[in-house]
């Protein structure tokens, strides 16, 4: 097995590793990896789902495929439009797809590995899944395990200070899986939602903060129009008073996704790209054991 990684990227997270100041975002691609379905993929079942019930606009639906894969459709928001036909049909793939609680050995290997926390915008729980058996990682679920936006079963957890705690599990968008009930009410679908969510004072100061501190982001698209488009813009030229206060941001993509990225990015918006080859199935957790063994080297030279 090859390096994958570029040595000062993997130098400089080792070394922020060690200091117990490195946070690990994690997207859809890594759940991809315990079995979950990719985002686009869920898109496409819910745009089967709408085709199939009465009342759907034949020419949203006639075009349907082709918006989804752009990602320029919200469908959730026409299933929504539909009433209880269309909740129905949500919660029907929901549950399918996400009933189940899964992880991978790629999940197991991070938890094992000193994050100084777990951000997620994903709705399953194969972090904490992760954790099960894992000394120190329990409590990380019981006692510093936070969720928005909150389920109305669930004891409030505020978000104040949030990093102030050693070691948490925070997701940005929802969890299916919440206060001993599994259902929808407390993720986020429709347009609405992720428009009034980042412009929650409190969200966008646990967001704001995240993308100035050191944290490693693996398996989120970079056509996310909500949290990577909040990242570049947190990051950007126009943020010039913040600049100097930006730590390592480092974003592990497949190589088909070169082409959206300038290669003026990095230095513009202080983000380090460290691509895989996306026909490597097992590039991502090969990534992970690079990066396990690298830190369990006694010494490691940042450059």
């Amino acid at each position: 097995m090859g390096s994958y990684w570029q040595p000062d990227v993997l130098s400089e997270i080792v070394w922020h590793l060690k200091k117990q100041d490195l946070y690990l975002f994690a997207g859809a691609g890594l759940s991809c990896l315990a079995g979950y379905p990719s985002w686009k993929d869920l898109l496409h079942l819910f745009a089967n789902a709408y085709g199939e019930l009465p009342g759907c606009d034949p020419k949203i639906n006639g075009v349907m495929d082709s918006l989804v894969a752009d990602g320029k459709l919200n469908i959730l928001d026409h299933l929504m439009a539909l009433g209880h036909p269309g909740e129905d049909a949500i919660v029907k793939i929901l549950r399918q797809k996400f009933e189940q609680e899964k992880t991978s050995d790629t999940h197991r290997t991070l938890i094992n590995m000193p994050f100084a926390g777990y951000v997620t915008t994903n709705y399953d729980r194969s972090i904490e899944a992760a954790c099960v058996g894992v000394a120190g990682a329990e409590e990380m679920v019981n006692n510093r395990w936070f969720c928005f936006p909150q389920h109305k079963h669930a004891q409030v957890k505020n978000l104040d200070g949030i990093y102030d705690k050693r070691q948490f599990i925070l997701h940005m968008h929802g969890c299916l899986y919440h206060a001993g009930r599994l259902d929808s009410e407390n993720i986020m679908l429709m347009t609405c939602q992720y428009c009034k969510f980042y412009e929650n004072s409190v969200i966008r100061k646990i967001y704001d903060d995240l993308f100035y501190r050191p944290f490693l982001i693996l398996g989120a698209s970079l056509s996310d129009i909500w949290f990577m488009n909040k990242l570049f813009e947190a990051r950007g030229i126009h943020d010039r008073d913040r600049r100097n206060e930006r730590k390592l941001c480092c974003v592990l993509r497949p190589e088909s996704e070169k082409r959206q990225i300038d290669p003026s990015d990095e230095e513009v918006y202080g983000v380090k790209f460290n691509y895989f080859n996306q026909k490597d199935k097992n590039a991502i957790k090969d990534m992970v054991n690079e990066l396990k063994n690298a830190c369990e080297e006694k010494t490691v030279r940042v450059t």
